[in-house]
């Protein structure tokens, strides 16, 4: 006569599920941990591995939006709202999926960022105003006596 295996009974109250949701969240880890130490060669790289240039800048030049906005020479208040709003539906998209450490470093990076592309353009303006006599630039960009 063959014994019949008996089947282990599983504890009240306990599951395999948190099991699984803790395979998961290990997996999903493992595989950013990855994704960070060697990225996609398919990756937009952020700068230059030789020169270190920032590269943003020229990516942002080849933008559809930008080169039609630009495309005449001028920027109205109305095509810098609809940039704004480009900017808050991207910011929408990715900010929930930031934890706290990337969030704060990618918040960090966008301020940087910003303050170097306005850096850039006082400093494009004063060296304008240098070449045109009676003209002088003060720090915040305005035209002084």
């Amino acid at each position: 006569m063959a014994r019949k295996k008996r089947a282990k009974k599983k504890s009240p109250g306990k599951s395999a599920k948190p099991v699984g949701r803790l395979a998961r969240k290990k997996a999903k880890l493992a595989a950013k941990r990855r994704a960070v130490a060697r990225p996609s060669a398919h990756r937009t790289r952020w700068f230059d591995e030789g020169t270190e240039a920032v590269l943003i800048d020229a990516y942002a030049r080849q933008l559809q939006s930008f080169v039609d906005v630009t495309a005449d020479g001028r920027v109205g208040a109305a095509e810098v709202d609809r940039q704004e709003k480009r900017v808050v539906t991207l910011m929408k998209k990715v900010e929930p999926r930031l934890d706290d450490l990337l969030h704060a470093d990618i918040t960090e990076l966008l301020c940087e960022l910003t303050a170097l592309g306005l850096m850039q353009a006082l400093h494009k303006e004063h060296l304008s105003a240098a070449q045109q006599p009676g003209k002088e630039m003060t720090q915040t960009g305005e035209q002084g006596a």
